[in-house]
């Protein structure tokens, strides 16, 4: 959350390779904790839990890639990207907060959540994060799975909002 807010415009703003340097190694911080089995980067919790919340940070393996050449890097973020929308994102367009996954096969077991109401339940903080995650990983990949995706997840928060402004769940 830090560096693309920071740095990329501190860069921009500048030109000062070492502000891009800092982004490239997030980036490649970001793709080091990809999981081979289950094709993810685990979240800060458990190394067999998946977050909703990486979506927001993703994009900085991809800008890294880009950067770089790296097409390693580039596979593992979409790899994660395309674990997330099949296990995270449901067909109503609502998405799960934590998927968990057994540690020696990928294989993916289900759907919890840490912070939202319940297992089954979309979290309005989530449901932004897959929002804006997916959109931004269209951007960088061009890849119309991942706009549908963002697409998705805005008409399920739209249809679900309303004229209420405020998300009820």
């Amino acid at each position: 959350f830090l560096f693309w807010s920071t740095y990329r415009r501190w860069f921009e703003a500048t030109g000062d390779p070492a502000k891009r340097d800092v982004l490239i190694e997030a980036g490649r911080t970001t793709a080091s904790r990809s999981r081979p089995a289950g094709r993810y980067m685990p979240s800060f919790r458990r190394p067999d839990s998946l977050f909703i919340d990486i979506m927001m940070n993703i994009h900085m393996a991809l800008y890294a890639a880009q950067q770089t050449g790296d097409q390693d890097m580039a596979r593992k973020a979409v790899d994660h990207c395309l674990t997330t929308r099949r296990y995270l994102v449901r067909g109503d367009g609502s998405a799960s907060h934590e998927g968990m996954f057994d540690l020696r096969s990928g294989a993916f077991l289900k759907q919890t959540t840490q912070q939202g109401y319940s297992d089954d339940g979309s979290w309005a903080r989530g449901q932004a994060w897959a929002l804006y995650g997916f959109g931004t990983v269209y951007r960088f990949t061009g890849d119309r799975r991942f706009l549908d995706t963002a697409v998705a997840a805005a008409d399920f928060y739209r249809e679900k909002t309303g004229d209420r402004l405020v998300p009820p769940n």
